[in-house]
């Protein structure tokens, strides 16, 4: 017994599995140069866990897309300034993070997704 509690102590520490959401086929932004392929809800248990945001963009485009991202809402970490993904490219963007806080659920699917505002930069 006595191996056993640290192996699940551990185990409540790991960080639980992420929720994924795909989003609709219908969510280009950007006037079509950017896709959300997905969001993502990463969620630590405990008092001292929190919930960690992210998304996949995939770039439509022939050329360089110039973007920013709001995240609306609670959330600490949101990104900041300009980001830039390629012809064609994808790139995972972290959104923030929340801490547990009694009572209140982290944001999952639907509800991160449409937190979520886009902007680009034309081109």
């Amino acid at each position: 017994m006595r191996r056993l509690l640290p192996a699940l102590l551990l185990l409540l520490a790991a960080p639980a599995a992420a929720q994924v959401f795909v989003p609709p086929a219908d969510n280009a932004f950007c006037g079509g140069a950017l896709l959300v392929t997905q969001v993502q809800t990463q969620v630590v248990p405990g008092p001292q866990g929190k919930a960690d945001y992210s998304m996949t963009l995939r770039n439509t485009r022939g050329g360089p897309v110039q973007f920013r991202v709001q995240v609306m809402g609670d959330v600490l970490g949101k990104p900041v300034g300009m980001q830039a993904i390629p012809a064609g490219g994808t790139a995972v963007v972290p959104l923030g993070y929340q801490p547990n806080t009694p009572g209140r659920m982290p944001l999952r699917n639907e509800a991160l997704f449409n937190a979520l505002r886009l902007g680009c930069l034309p081109g």
